[in-house]
């Protein structure tokens, strides 16, 4: 028989925990800040179809790259132009699924 750890049923406490917690009902939108529109504004404009736009001339700069370079060095790139160009166009969303949305505090 297997020796009882605390610490692993305290991990896959915690993690239940974490998995189905929700958000708190106070923490509605509150009035909305000049500056506040302005980044929601600039965040856009990164996440949306700028991102798009220079992800697709990464990709094509990573494609000539591979076709020209060696194998590894191309394909890192590539790799590196993908990941990176998910992240910018879902960078609104990852932070809104890690942190919440309304009140920090």
């Amino acid at each position: 028989m297997k020796p009882f750890k605390p610490w692993l049923s305290l991990l896959a406490l915690s993690f239940l925990a974490l998995a189905l917690a929700t958000p708190a009902w106070a923490s509605g939108s509150g009035p909305s800040l000049e500056v506040t529109d302005m980044l929601q504004n600039v965040l856009d404009w990164l996440s949306g179809p700028l991102a798009t736009i220079v992800g697709g001339i990464a990709m094509a700069a990573a494609a000539f790259t591979w076709m020209f370079l060696r194998h590894e060095r191309g394909a890192d790139f590539a790799f590196r132009a993908l990941l990176g160009t998910a992240i910018a166009i879902g960078a609104a969303n990852i932070i809104d699924e890690l942190v919440g949305q309304g009140a920090l505090l």
